[in-house]
């Protein structure tokens, strides 16, 4: 999860907004996630990226803040 939000916390930071959009696609598919078709459409529009991706590190960082790791005994 560290890695996770070190990552897209540097991506935002980059300024790369359609690379955070992206990645998060990714993770989404990675999981088996389907994204609402409204993040899909405004996803495709340069003037959206930016606030998608501040909205997605907000949530993203405030969920970070009150996950609790849990380790699991193999």
């Amino acid at each position: 999860m560290d890695a996770v939000t070190e990552h897209l916390e540097s991506i935002y930071d980059s300024g790369n907004h359609l690379g955070l959009v992206y990645f998060i696609v990714m993770l989404a598919d990675a999981v088996g996630f389907v994204l609402p078709l409204e993040f899909t459409e405004m996803s495709a529009k340069d003037v959206f990226a930016p606030i998608l991706s501040a909205a997605i590190i907000e949530d993203w960082l405030e969920y970070n803040g009150s996950f609790e790791a849990t380790e699991y005994e193999g």
